[in-house]
C-alpha cells in the first residue's frame, strides 16, 4: 500500500531570548549611514513608512539575524526624520518586485511607503577571512510597489551571527507560493477544486481527496505547502505519473485506488495540535517541471525548502497560462465531531 502523508516534522519555537538582537555588527559606520541618508532623502516628506520582513536571499528563512537588520533600518530611518508606522508582518519577496510585481499582496497597513530587504551571506571571504553581509534594500509604494529608492551595501558581521541566522520564523518563498497567480490576463485554464470536508478539518491520520474540474489536455499538479514551511509535490507521482487531463473531472487519489489500499492521502497535524495547511492545485498548458520536489509516500517526509521553494516560484513565473486553486484545511485533535459542534 502506498500512503502519501502530509506532515508537518519540524515545529519552531516563537520565542527567541532578546539578547540575541544585542548581538553588534562589528562595524555600522560609513556606507550603511549613507544608506539612511539616500532611503530618509528619497522617500517623500511626511509619508508615512513601514518595514517588512527581511529575508535570506538563498533559502529564504526570515531569521533572528532578519530582524537585526530590519530593526536597524528602521532605527536609521527614524533618525532620518521618517515617519514609521506598524511593521508589515511578511516579506515581500525582492523578486516578486524585479518581475513586474509578480504574485505581490500587501497586507493591511497604514503606510505609503513599505521598506523590504533581501541578503545574503559570504562566509571567510579572503584577504582577511571575514563573514560578510550582502543587503539589498528597496523603498516601494505600498500602492502600486512603484520603486522609491533603493540601496545596497555590504558589511562585516561579527562573531554570534550564525546563532541568529539559525532562528527560523518563517520561509518567504513558502509564503510567496501561496500567493503567487498568473498574470498573463486570464489565458490559464479554467480549473475548480474542492476538498471532501467543509469545513475542511481533518483528524489526525484521515484521509483527504480532492475533486478538481479542469480543461482536458492541460497538465495537473498538486503541491502541498506544510506548516513548517516546506513544499511537497502529491501528482504526479511514481504510481501516477501522467498528469494530462483525459477527462474533465479528475478526483485525487482515485476512488479505484483508494479501494485497492494503493494510494490514499492522510494527513497529520505538527506537534499534535491543531495544524492549518493548504494544497495548491495547478493546471497548465504546457509541462511544467517540478521533478527536483519530493514526494511523501510510504513515510512522513521533509519537504523542498529554501532553494527549492525559490525555484518552485521561478517555474510559475516564467511560465504563462496556468492557472492556480489553493485549499487551505486544518488537521488536528480540534477537528473532532465534538469539537466542531460546540
Amino acid at each position: 500500500m502506498h500512503t502519501i502523508d502530509v506532515q508537518s516534522l519540524r515545529g519552531i519555537s516563537g520565542l527567541v531570548l532578546a539578547l540575541l538582537l544585542l548581538i553588534p555588527l562589528a562595524s555600522v559606520a560609513g556606507d550603511l549611514e549613507d544608506a539612511y541618508r539616500t532611503l530618509g532623502f528619497e522617500i517623500q516628506k511626511n509619508a508615512k513608512t513601514a518595514v517588512a520582513e527581511f529575508y535570506d536571499g538563498t533559502s529564504g528563512n526570515v531569521t533572528a539575524l532578519s530582524h537585526l537588520w530590519r530593526d536597524r533600518i528602521e532605527q536609521g530611518l527614524r533618525k532620518e526624520g521618517v515617519e514609521m508606522v506598524a511593521r508589515l508582518g511578511q516579506a515581500v519577496v525582492l523578486e516578486d518586485i524585479e518581475t513586474n510585481n509578480a504574485g505581490v499582496v500587501i497586507g493591511n497597513t497604514s503606510a505609503d511607503v513599505i521598506i523590504t530587504g533581501r541578503y545574503y551571506i559570504h562566509q571567510k571571504q579572503p584577504p582577511d577571512g571575514m563573514d560578510l553581509i550582502e543587503l539589498h534594500i528597496k523603498a516601494v509604494s505600498s500602492k502600486d510597489l512603484k520603486l522609491v529608492s533603493a540601496v545596497s551595501f555590504t558589511k562585516i558581521l561579527s562573531a554570534g551571527w550564525q546563532r541568529m541566522a539559525s532562528k527560523v520564523w518563517f520561509n518567504a518563498y513558502h509564503g510567496a507560493m501561496e500567493t503567487v497567480a498568473n498574470d498573463d490576463g486570464g489565458y490559464g485554464p479554467k480549473l475548480t477544486a474542492n476538498l471532501n470536508r467543509d469545513p475542511a478539518c481533518y483528524q489526525s491520520g484521515e484521509e483527504a481527496i480532492v475533486s478538481i474540474e479542469v480543461e482536458t489536455g492541460t497538465y495537473l499538479y498538486i503541491l502541498s505547502l506544510a506548516a513548517d514551511e516546506t513544499a511537497t509535490i502529491l501528482y504526479p507521482n511514481r504510481i501516477m505519473p501522467k498528469n494530462k487531463m483525459l477527462t474533465r473531472k479528475f478526483e485525487f487519489p482515485p476512488l479505484q485506488l483508494r479501494k485497492s489500499g494503493d494510494l490514499s492521502l492522510q494527513l497529520y497535524p505538527m506537534n499534535e495540535i491543531d495544524t492549518e495547511e493548504k494544497f495548491k492545485v495547478i493546471a497548465s498548458r504546457q509541462p511544467l517541471d517540478f521533478s527536483f520536489l519530493p514526494t511523501p509516500v510510504n513515510q512522513p517526509f521533509s519537504g523542498a525548502k529554501g532553494g527549492d521553494l525559490k525555484k518552485m516560484l521561478q517555474v510559475l513565473k516564467e511560465s504563462k497560462e496556468w492557472s492556480e486553486a489553493l485549499l487551505p484545511y486544518v488537521v488536528g485533535p480540534g477537528c473532532s465531531v465534538g469539537a466542531l459542534n460546540k
